[in-house]
């Protein structure tokens, strides 16, 4: 018990240590607490007032698979800097947790299980084993308290993915720093290890071939279709275009900028659908344009089939979300200003981050039926892979999304490992007639 004495004839001899290797044959784990026999009247107060305010919070101890489930979290932040040789934080020990003596007497037979297990995984592995005395049913135990596992043991206990990344990291590492003066600094160099993980040979030899290239030749107005690099492509160009120029020692390519967005939508006012005049259209964003009418209904619908065929709605409008980004809505007026802005997409993870980013964006009034009461009404037509037929897993859910309760409740029910039911049903399995009942209820309580 911290801060209590050990009694003299419970105290070690002189030379005996805390921190043991793994050959050595712990039972269990916890600091040391006196003996009921050395304790005072009052000492034996404290003692069952502390133990009572422990039972309610118990300390759990970890395994083997909790340590290297805690040790490949800690590769995740550092492994790049690691390949690129920056300096990284490692904290080479891990504590196993700790337990009462109580505790461990009242299930010692599983206790000791646990401490030899530990005892055999730390010696099979070579790794050091750090022990501490502890009082159990008037016996004195060696119990497991710690391990001690640098750096370079976490990626061979971890095992693969690992070693293989490291390795590949390093190799490149070392391209990087022989082609690109400007990745000789470590921590650029270890932005480019990281963000090239997942790339071919062929993507990361594009890479130094293009940052070399722009490190001696101008682009200023090109766009990347413009810019002549053996086996260049715009599209990869569009998207590495900040590791480029940062690897180029620019801070910026100067090229031109993308093409402006384009919103297609379809009319829904009953009135103006008579009239016979056309029914879709598109509008580029920054550019002038004059709609058949001014909206107070916007329908922003993930997929396109649902925005096409939408039902008919006073003065709305269906607007497909897939293809411009949030940013792209919010610059065009007649969808930022209307009275009622709805988004309705699959009920997904994806499409609930999708939600999020149109409503960060001040766009998004209301969802429409993306809850988990919609979702148990529909999931026998659920699946469990996304639109390109991979399976959808389990995965930590995306913190910050301007999600209401109700939409977040959902997306980490999607998300659960725990999670039994399918992680996707698409919007176009909910009848037409439940969603356009569902709009027109939504718009009519706007206009009130």
């Amino acid at each position: 018990m911290v801060g209590s004495r050990v009694p003299a004839h419970h105290r070690r001899p002189d030379g005996q240590v805390r921190c043991a290797r793994a050959a050595h044959e712990p039972v269990l784990t916890r600091d040391e607490e006196p003996d009921d026999e050395a304790l005072t009247g009052a000492d034996h107060q404290r003692r069952r007032a502390h133990d009572g305010s422990r039972r309610g919070a118990r300390m759990s101890t970890k395994n083997p698979a909790d340590v290297l489930a805690l040790l490949e979290r800690r590769l995740v932040k550092v492994w790049s800097r690691a390949a690129a040789g920056a300096p990284f934080p490692w904290e080479d020990r891990v504590t196993l947790g700790s337990l009462t003596s109580t505790e461990l007497a009242r299930n010692l037979h599983q206790h000791a299980t646990w401490a030899r297990t530990w005892t055999a995984w730390a010696s099979e592995r070579s790794v050091a084993l750090e022990v501490r005395t502890q009082r159990v049913a008037g016996t004195t135990q060696q119990l497991p308290y710690a391990v001690t596992i640098p750096f370079t043991d976490a990626v061979r206990l971890v095992g693969e993915p690992w070693p293989t990344r490291l390795e590949r990291g390093r190799h490149r590492a070392a391209a990087l720093t022989d082609r690109l003066p400007a990745a000789c600094n470590p921590d650029l160099c270890a932005r480019a290890v990281r963000e090239t993980d997942t790339w071919t040979a062929l993507d990361f030899e594009l890479l130094l071939t293009s940052a070399d290239w722009f490190s001696r030749n101008d682009a200023t107005g090109k766009t990347p279709r413009q810019v002549h690099i053996e086996g260049l492509h715009a599209k990869w160009l569009n998207t590495s275009q900040s590791l480029v120029a940062a690897l180029a020692g620019r801070d910026s390519l100067n090229l031109a900028p993308p093409h402006p967005s384009v919103i297609h939508f379809t009319y829904l006012d009953p009135d103006y659908l008579e009239s016979g005049r056309r029914r879709h259209d598109s509008h580029t964003v920054g550019d002038a344009h004059a709609l058949a009418y001014t909206p107070s209904v916007i329908l922003i619908c993930e997929n396109k089939d649902s925005v096409v065929t939408f039902p008919r709605v006073p003065a709305g409008i269906a607007v497909e979300g897939n293809g411009a980004g949030a940013g792209a809505f919010a610059a065009t007026p007649w969808i930022r200003d209307a009275a009622c802005v709805v988004y309705w997409g699959d009920m997904d993870a994806d499409g609930l981050q999708i939600l999020g980013q149109f409503r960060a964006q001040g766009i998004v009034h209301h969802s429409m039926l993306m809850n988990v009461e919609t979702y148990n009404r529909y999931q026998r037509w659920g699946t469990n892979h996304d639109k390109n037929g991979r399976p959808l897993t389990a995965r930590e859910p995306r913190q910050g999304l301007a999600l209401e309760p109700v939409e977040l409740t959902l997306y980490e029910t999607l998300l659960a490992a725990e999670h039994p039911g399918p992680r996707r049903i698409e919007q176009e399995r909910i009848p037409e007639d439940i969603a356009h009942a569902a709009l027109l209820k939504l718009a009519a309580s706007a206009a009130v």
